[in-house]
């Protein structure tokens, strides 16, 4: 049979990218912030989702508080993780986690990306409206390790001079979050503090009013719609362990940034979808500076730490003291082996003189070819040099820029992101903050736009002064074009599945005829939507099939399969409201590397009008016919009657003339004869 494949179908072929023909479980492990139970209903239609888009994999949800999802990535019993940001740089280090893609929240856009910590009181505590005010009181946080439970608001209280010894008493409520806020409002502690949204979401579930909280420190940030007391920092990741294949990990991670925003997935999880993989640096910065896992031992030198850094030096004092050590059994010739050591002490030295002077080489060269333009301001001079990447990539020269270098660099920025781009910095350096991160438009030498994310360390004396600023720009623009062609590639596959005249599908070759995919038309030609239809969660498609039809379909599918792999047929429905109607289905067969069938893909089309008006247009014709026989039995009886009807004349003329004739003859005796 012959059939036209659909632009439809050719798409989301394209876009489901090749897969291993194997099926496999994958595990992901999900940090549940309010529970087990709310986490699994809230990420389960998540597995779900990349199980609708990647038929061959299962996908498994497990819910885990912070120790139980280090327990399980130790004994390799996860394949994903979605953790929040301090989490992912622990198991980054430490089991060589590597982040795939960062959450969009419910706030949208680039806020979305991003959240931070509120810490809050009740709304009736006139004793406690700043954060000075925290010290002597009682305070909970979620647990030691928690990101936006502890570890963000602690480094911004530190950084306002209160520190944990400051409190009363310091309390840990464990997850979920509703436990620490319930404590506060209740009055059993003074304050405390949790991940931004969690008041809202009570808020929204009739838990607490917002009216009853007072927030401590309260900041705000552009498009950032939840209640905030600390800096924001990037949302949780997803991230793949390193056991995982390198091409499931592509393909899990291509589906969710298509994830739409509209989707089960997506409102069930509180997000709008998931983006590229966004800067952690700000977040290594805060673990750093409280010398948090994984740097508990941060600054800390240990002696064999020591000895592999400077083994040169070393080795040095180890000959020195065997020298030493020597001397007790041969004074009279030390004397005579000084010269000679010091000789080649003098020679050490030169080599690791000369030593050092190629590893400063190699990190220039380093340095000058990075894939970012490396910078260097030194803020009381005001001079900035820049690495040779930054030519290539945005034309201007590199080296120094002795004069006004600031200026020189604020000149270029885009001035619809130059006041927030020299607001963050500023802000930075007058906050004490170690660092920034900026994302903004640079104009470069050919007078064309590009877009950038800036990196900046901020270097600071002992009086806690910045006096230099160290950092990166990165040219982001490719991938800015790729997130745009991506959008619209996803739009356009909407628009058009939305548009076709019928029910795009994907099943398995089966007697229920099994649905991997069925497209939204499905809900106009059948009366039950599209999910019904998965995997017969309520219903399968040989029970909407007519039951007249039913092995019919199976024995003409099944023939286009062994004939050419394609089959187009006309067949009844059953709908939801048990009306018949006819469809017309044209579809074909996918097959494997070594020829084995792997499902089926077709459309179907609603043709009950059309086959309704030909059954119609048949029985019209039917009595035409009819009548027509009728017609032509009239009129041969007609004929008959009239036929006899002359034949009756006739007889009464010759019977006339005969009696006319008999008439004639009695009379006149005239032989006449007969008129014949």
């Amino acid at each position: 049979m012959r059939t036209l494949f659909l632009p439809a179908v050719l798409v989301l072929v394209l876009v489901q990218q090749t897969a291993p023909a194997w099926a496999a479980e994958f595990h992901i492990g999900i940090l549940a912030h309010r529970g087990p139970e709310k986490a699994l209903a809230e990420w389960q239609p998540t597995a779900d989702y990349l199980a609708e888009r990647l038929p061959q994999h299962r996908f498994v949800i497990l819910p885990l508080s912070l120790e139980e999802m280090r327990q399980a990535v130790m004994d390799q019993r996860l394949d994903f993780v979605v953790t929040n940001g301090a989490n992912y740089v622990e198991l980054e280090a430490r089991h060589g986690a590597i982040r795939t893609a960062t959450l969009v929240n419910s706030a949208g856009g680039d806020a979305g990306a991003h959240f931070g910590a509120v810490i809050f009181t009740r709304a009736d505590r006139s004793d406690i409206t700043r954060l000075a005010d925290l010290k002597g009181k009682t305070f909970m946080a979620v647990s030691p390790q928690a990101w936006g439970g502890w570890l963000m608001p602690r480094h911004e209280l530190e950084r306002q001079g209160v520190r944990p010894e400051d409190f009363e008493a310091l309390r840990y409520s464990g997850y979920p979050f509703d436990r620490l806020v319930q404590s506060v409002l209740s009055g059993e502690v003074d304050a405390g503090a949790v991940r931004t949204d969690t008041l809202e979401v009570l808020a929204a579930e009739g838990r607490l009013r917002l009216a009853d909280v007072r927030v401590l420190n309260p900041r705000q940030e552009p498009d950032f719609p939840y209640l905030l007391s600390t800096p924001l920092y990037p949302e949780h990741s997803f991230a793949r362990l390193p056991h995982v294949d390198n091409e499931v990990a592509r393909q899990v991670t291509a589906q969710l940034l298509l994830m739409p925003a509209n989707s089960p997935a997506a409102q069930t999880a509180r997000v709008t979808g998931w983006t590229t993989p966004l800067d952690y640096q700000p977040i290594h910065r805060v673990l750093r500076d409280l010398k948090a896992v994984p740097y508990e031992h941060y600054g800390e030198v240990r002696l064999l730490e020591a000895v592999r850094q400077h083994r040169w030096v070393s080795l040095t004092i180890a000959l020195l003291l065997l020298v030493l050590a020597g001397s007790t059994y041969a004074n009279r010739r030390l004397a005579r082996r000084l010269s000679d050591q010091a000789g080649d002490l003098e020679r050490q030295v030169q080599a690791r003189t000369q030593e050092l002077a190629t590893n400063e080489e190699r990190l220039r060269l380093v340095v000058n070819k990075a894939p970012a333009a490396v910078w260097d301001w030194d803020i009381a001079d005001d001079v900035t040099e820049w690495s040779g990447a930054f030519t290539q990539m945005f034309g201007w020269p590199s080296g120094r820029i002795d004069e006004n270098s600031e200026q020189w660099w604020t000149n270029r920025i885009h001035p619809d992101d130059c006041e927030q781009v020299l607001a963050t910095i500023r802000n930075a350096i007058e906050r004490g903050d170690s660092g920034f991160h900026a994302e903004y438009r640079f104009q470069t030498k050919d007078g064309r736009w590009a877009h950038t994310i800036d990196w900046g360390e901020i270097l600071r004396g002992a009086n806690g002064q910045a006096y230099r600023v160290i950092g990166a720009m990165l040219d982001t623009s490719e991938r800015k074009r790729a997130e745009a062609a991506l959008y619209e590639t996803h739009r356009r596959l909407e628009t058009l599945m939305a548009n076709l005249p019928g029910m795009v599908y994907r099943c398995h070759n089966d007697l229920e005829w099994n649905m991997d995919f069925v497209s939204e038309g499905c809900l106009a030609l059948t009366g039950h939507p599209a999910a019904d239809l998965l995997g017969n969660k309520r219903v399968s498609y040989a029970r909407l099939i007519h039951p007249d039809d039913r092995q019919r379909v199976w024995d003409e599918v099944q023939a286009g399969l062994a004939a050419d792999g394609r089959f187009e047929l006309e067949y009844r429905l059953l709908t939801a409201e048990g009306k018949e109607k006819w469809a017309w289905e044209s579809g074909t067969g996918i097959y494997g590397k070594e020829g084995e069938l792997l499902a089926l893909e077709g459309l179907v089309i609603d043709t009950d009008a059309r086959k309704r008006a030909e059954e119609t247009s048949r029985a019209a014709q039917a009595e035409t016919e009819r009548l027509l026989i009728k017609a032509d039995q009239a009129r041969r009886t007609l004929l008959s009657v009239l036929e006899d009807e002359r034949e009756a004349q006739a007889a009464l003329r010759e019977s006339e003339f005969l009696f006319r004739s008999q008439f004639d003859l009695g009379n006149l005796g005239i032989a006449i004869t007969s008129p014949e």
